[in-house]
């Protein structure tokens, strides 16, 4: 019965596994009239059962594309976009090559007055240098946090300490409507923030300020994410907390508190506990006051960051931050952060001394002077 049943697991393992395939769908968009060839189309495929996002790519300066992918799918839904024309779809059997010939987008027509024209809901857009990717077009759970959706993207990879990649490059900073949301620490925004309240996720090589305000391109060595909060979910608070007790009276306490209103937004953190945790991460707490008069070693003397390990630490941390801004005209960001820390030590010494005996202290002359020692009726001469 033992060998039936293995038997039947490995033909599954072997009957899935064997249906995940590498594929190429290759193409060229043009306009429908002219003929032209469309620069910059965004193409991507989703699954037809979920709306998934499987792969996408974007056309080059003749308008041909080629897109690439692994998936287990037998068929899929390939979409068409380019701004000021009409998405176009057409489903697709998957094989290892595709040629889909020449695919024909029609200009969109002008919008009559009176008349709303819904569009449909686009998983990913690519704008000059900006990807851009919409955060309900990915399925998660529903309490997921801003980290389980990225964890989603295709070209991302958040590892376990939080450190985000794109297509191997590495985020150095996460804004939230344009703006740093309580510390250079990337991981402050999307472990906190809650994936429901994000409208798009757009990724961007990284600026120097010289390069924004000139207009020039970066470099592309490092990556910017960009949250963007839904126009309902930018007025008004928003936040999260989570408490624990357990025995010999141990508790922790944590929570965030954000209140939006379009550009301006005013975030309030804290935490208390007595399990020797910090309640922020030391990257957090570096990034939140390492540029500050009292820097890192500040943040230590204050209880902001203890040096855990050291009997029992009692720890509480307050924080807030203000940003506000308009492009092109005003940025002002403020940041305070507060911390105490007491550690309890009970420490017990045990000792055990050995002492020589008169044997052994007569054992030890006899050696010194090249005497033999008696052992059990025997004796041994010493060679010096």
């Amino acid at each position: 019965m033992k060998k039936f049943h293995l038997s039947i697991l490995f033909s599954i393992l072997f009957f899935g596994l064997s249906f995940s395939q590498d594929f190429v769908l290759s193409g060229k968009i043009v306009d429908a009239i002219t003929q032209a060839p469309l620069e910059a189309s965004t193409i991507y495929a989703e699954s037809v059962k979920d709306s998934a996002l499987v792969s996408y790519t974007v056309s080059d300066q003749k308008g041909v594309f080629e897109l690439e992918g692994d998936t287990s799918l037998k068929e899929v839904n390939v979409f068409f976009s380019y701004n000021g024309y009409k998405p176009h779809y057409i489903k697709v059997k998957l094989e290892s090559q595709v040629d889909l010939g020449k695919v024909q987008l029609e200009e969109q027509a002008q919008e009559l007055e009176g008349v709303l024209i819904v569009g449909d809901r686009v998983p990913i857009t690519i704008k000059k240098d900006t990807l851009e990717f919409n955060a309900d077009s990915f399925k998660t759970k529903p309490d997921a946090n801003v980290e389980d959706v990225l964890k989603k993207l295709p070209g991302v990879e958040v590892d376990s300490d939080g450190k985000i990649t794109v297509n191997g490059k590495e985020v150095d900073q996460v804004l939230v409507n344009g703006q740093v949301f309580f510390s250079n620490d990337s991981k402050v925004a999307t472990k906190s923030l809650p994936k429901d309240i994000i409208s798009k996720i757009q990724i961007s090589d990284t600026k120097t300020k010289e390069q924004e305000f000139s207009g020039e391109e970066g470099e592309g060595e490092t990556k910017t994410i960009n949250l963007t909060i839904k126009e309902d979910k930018n007025k008004g608070y928003m936040g999260r907390m989570a408490a624990g007790y357990g025995t010999d009276e141990r508790y922790q306490l944590n929570g965030l508190l954000n209140y939006f209103s379009n550009k301006k937004r005013l975030s309030f953190i804290a935490s208390s506990n007595n399990i020797n945790n910090s309640g922020f991460s030391y990257d957090e707490i570096y990034d939140m006051v390492g540029n500050t008069n009292g820097g890192y070693s500040g943040a230590q003397e204050s209880g902001l960051i203890n040096n855990f390990g050291n009997g029992i630490t009692t720890s509480s941390n307050l924080g807030t931050s203000y940003a506000n801004a308009e492009k092109g005209e005003y940025k002002i960001d403020a940041n305070y952060f507060f911390g105490y820390s007491d550690s309890y030590n009970d420490q017990k010494t045990s000792r055990r001394i050995f002492y020589r005996t008169a044997d052994t202290l007569r054992k030890t002359n006899l050696i010194l002077r090249g005497l033999p020692i008696p052992i059990e009726g025997l004796q041994i001469l010493n060679m010096m």
